[in-house]
Parts: C-alpha cells; sequence; structure tokens
C-alpha cells in the first residue's frame, strides 16, 4: 500500500451522518451514477440506512433518507470502511463503533499508494482499500458484492422500521418524545414504549429509571452508565422471533418477594454487564414457547432461591448459555429444572458459582421424555453447601476444566443423576467428593 507513515485526526461527522444503530457498519457504492460514492450502513438489529451524496466528489455530503430497508443485516461487530471520499491522495477511515455513531479519521499528510487500486470502486488512485474487522485487504471482490447488493435493493420495496431509538436520562421528562438525546424520557418504561418494536434505548447517564414490561423486541443500552430499576414486576413476554439485549442494566429487587427479573413468551433474551441482586431469584427464565438465553459478565447476588433459574413451561428444547457469570451468596447459584419433558442444552463457562447455602450449581429432571444436558467449563464452584447436584435420569452434568473447593460436598447425585468429570478438574472439598458417576475421555 504505502511506505509512508501518516497519522490521523478525528473529525466528528464532517459528512452529515446519523447514527445508524447497535453495532453498525458502514459501506460506500455509487448508487445514483453520479460519480460520487453514496453510503450504507447496517446495524446489529437488522436495520440498513442509505444516506445518498448530494454532494460531489470535491466536496461530499450525505442526506439520509429516511426509508431503511428491510432484513438487510450486515456484520454485526465494529467495522471500518476505507475510502478516498475528497479525491485526494489522502488515506481517510469512516470507523463505525458499536454505538451506532460514524466518525472519521481523516489523514494530516497525504499519502503516496503505489499498485493498482483494490476496489476500482470509481477508478481514482485513492479508491484503494476497504478494510474489514479481520484487519486484512479486501481485494476486487468487494465490487462485485457490492454490484449484487445495489441489484438486490431494487427488488425491495420501500418501507420503513415501527422501532425508533429514545433515550432515557435522570434529567428527563416523560412528556417528551425521547427520540432526540437532548429530549430524553426519565423513566425507561416510557423509552420503550416510544421506540416501539425493534427499538433502541440508550442510557444517557445513571440514573434510578424505574421498572419496565417488554411485550416486543428492544435493545437497552446503559453499557458506559448504570441504569438501575426498581423492585417492581419486571417482566419480558415476548412473540416467537422476539429479541430483547439487556446492556449494562442494574435491577435490586430489595426483598419485595418477587423475581427480579422474569422471562416469560419465548423469543430470545441477551443479558450483558448487568446486575440482579436481592429478589427470589435473580433472573427466572420461564419461557412459555421456543426460547433462548444468552447471559455474558453479569452477576447475580442475595436471592432467597436462585441466582439464575431456569425453568422451561412447555415441551421444546431450549438453549442456555452462560459466560463469565458470577453466582454468590444466593441459595442456588444456578438451577435448571425440567419436569414435563422439555430439553435443556446449558452452557456454563468461565463462572464463579460461590457462597451459594446450598448449592452452587443445582440440574433436576423429573421426566424421562426429557433431558438436561449441562456442560460445565473452566468454572469455579467453590465455598458452597454442596458444589454440584444432579437429580433424575435425564439429567446429565459434564465437568471440564473446572475447580470445586471447599465444598460441604464436592459432587452429589440422587434419582439417577448423572455427573460426569474430564478427568482435569481440581476438587477439594471440605467432607467427601461423592457422587461422581463416570468420566469422559479427553480425545
Amino acid at each position: 500500500m504505502s511506505n509512508s507513515e501518516f497519522n490521523f485526526l478525528s473529525v466528528l461527522n464532517p459528512y452529515g451522518f446519523i447514527s445508524s444503530g447497535f453495532f453498525a457498519s458502514p459501506t460506500f457504492a455509487d448508487i445514483v451514477g453520479d460519480g460520487g460514492l453514496d453510503a450504507f450502513a447496517g446495524s446489529g438489529n437488522g436495520k440498513t440506512r442509505y444516506y445518498q451524496n448530494s454532494g460531489n466528489a470535491i466536496a461530499p455530503s450525505f442526506t439520509f433518507w429516511a426509508n431503511d430497508f428491510v432484513n438487510l443485516n450486515f456484520s454485526n461487530q465494529q467495522n471500518r470502511q476505507n475510502a478516498d471520499l475528497d479525491t485526494l491522495i489522502n488515506s481517510e477511515n469512516l470507523i463505525s463503533n458499536r454505538y451506532g455513531d460514524s466518525l472519521l479519521g481523516k489523514a494530516e499528510s497525504k499519502v503516496l499508494i503505489s499498485g493498482l487500486d483494490e476496489d476500482t470502486l470509481d477508478g481514482n488512485l485513492g479508491d484503494d482499500v476497504i478494510n474489514g474487522s479481520a484487519g486484512n485487504y479486501s481485494a476486487g471482490y468487494k465490487l462485485l458484492l457490492s454490484a449484487l447488493f445495489c441489484a438486490f435493493l431494487s427488488l425491495i420495496p420501500a418501507t420503513s422500521f415501527a422501532g425508533d431509538r429514545t433515550y432515557v436520562s435522570r434529567n428527563g421528562s416523560d412528556a417528551n418524545a425521547c427520540t432526540v438525546e437532548t429530549l430524553p424520557c426519565r423513566n425507561l418504561q416510557r423509552a420503550i414504549n416510544q421506540a416501539g418494536a425493534d427499538g433502541e434505548v440508550f442510557c444517557l447517564d445513571s440514573g434510578f429509571f424505574g421498572g419496565f414490561t417488554i411485550t416486543a423486541s428492544v435493545t437497552i443500552m446503559c453499557e458506559q452508565h448504570i441504569g438501575q430499576l426498581g423492585a417492581t414486576l419486571n417482566v419480558i413476554n415476548l412473540p416467537a422471533n422476539g429479541v430483547v439485549i439487556l446492556n449494562g442494566i442494574d435491577i435490586d429487587e430489595r426483598n419485595f418477594g418477587g423475581n427480579t427479573l422474569s422471562f416469560i413468551g419465548a423469543g430470545t433474551l441477551i443479558i450483558h454487564n448487568s446486575s440482579f441482586r436481592n429478589g427470589t431469584n435473580g433472573v427466572r427464565f420461564a419461557p412459555n414457547g421456543s426460547a433462548k438465553l444468552v447471559i455474558t459478565n453479569s452477576g447475580f447476588q442475595d436471592s432467597t432461591n436462585a441466582g439464575v433459574l431456569i425453568e422451561p413451561q412447555t415441551t421444546g428444547t431450549f438453549e442456555v448459555d452462560l459466560d463469565g457469570v458470577k453466582a454468590t451468596n444466593n441459595l442456588v447459584g444456578v438451577s435448571v429444572f425440567a419436569g414435563g419433558g422439555e430439553t435443556v442444552n446449558l452452557e456454563i463457562r468461565n463462572s464463579l458459582l460461590q457462597q451459594n447455602a446450598n448449592y452452587g450449581f443445582r440440574s433436576g429432571s423429573g421426566s424421562p421424555t426429557g433431558a438436561i444436558q449441562t456442560h460445565i467449563d473452566n468454572s469455579s464452584v467453590s465455598n458452597n453447601g454442596r458444589g454440584i447436584l444432579s437429580v433424575g435420569a435425564s439429567s446429565f452434568v459434564r465437568v471440564n476444566r473446572s475447580v470445586l473447593t471447599r465444598n460441604n460436598i464436592g459432587f452429589s447425585t440422587a434419582s439417577g443423576g448423572s455427573i460426569l468429570s474430564y478427568g482435569n478438574n481440581a476438587v477439594d472439598s471440605v467432607t467427601t467428593t461423592g457422587g461422581l458417576t463416570g468420566t469422559v475421555g479427553l480425545q
């Protein structure tokens, strides 16, 4: 590419872009055939926004077209696109971050570029590289993909998403429409209602934002702040294709006797960087239809029953993935129960189940027609009444690369339950390790 060195200056939104949503990912192509590069920006929630270059090759200026395109979902990761937008032999980076904001990194000095254009977007020397998230320079096939994408767009009728982006702040007002940062909502429920199905809610600061009931897909982003919710019933009741993402949520039930968060209905719940305290259960996952639960980097403390309770209410197969979960000082750290023919596939990785009064992990199957398949990997189950309990002939627990220490009993089984070890765990319990029913050979 170049043998010269250059530095980038951050120039905030010089071309008139607006936010495209969660995990935005832009790309460029000359859609209208005027020689200027128009822009598309996709996001993790499936929205695709089109910005027409209403300027020219010397002075580009992008205008957002109000209609979004349905069912076009590009990368859900941070993405960087390089293009020479002003036809100077400069290197520029349009960077979309995970919050949907677009920034331009503009080189301070010209760059000597050798060789032919790799993408040949308009034949100019500067249109040299589109750089994907893997960090490798892409080749000319991206031009073909861009052309195919544009052809595909022509087949899609113009439509708009029902969802919107709204904002919530401790200084906001529920009298606001909440769709601009300067006029946010005060309470989360109002922001959710204003966002609508497939909407996004962003916390502008840390604060107490009340409780919620969610009945449609929504993304709630409080990652850089603390979105504290009330001790009212926080319920998620979704249709089969619904998806709720909670990021940076903190809920304290304050021992009022309810679940800190309840998931009923169907669909998918994704929780990241959140905490749940002082409820009957931290999260009760009790779907009555096909559903999936994903929890990463989140804490569950001081529940009178379980930090995470998994108990589907209907037959079917349910996927649960817990990664980086810390469940401490509950009655049970993580509890899963299948009593009516349902099948639960549970992964617990990189987690800490500690100081729970009865069990670090409990699996109970009451039906021979269903099954609970649990894999515990690279986790610590320590200082609990009992480390791991498996009950019922359809309860299978496999333990790999994990530590069980300072539990009164490390492993225990009942009614035909199984606990299998890969033979690479560290077990140091106060009394006996009893209950281990077999081993799994390493390949």
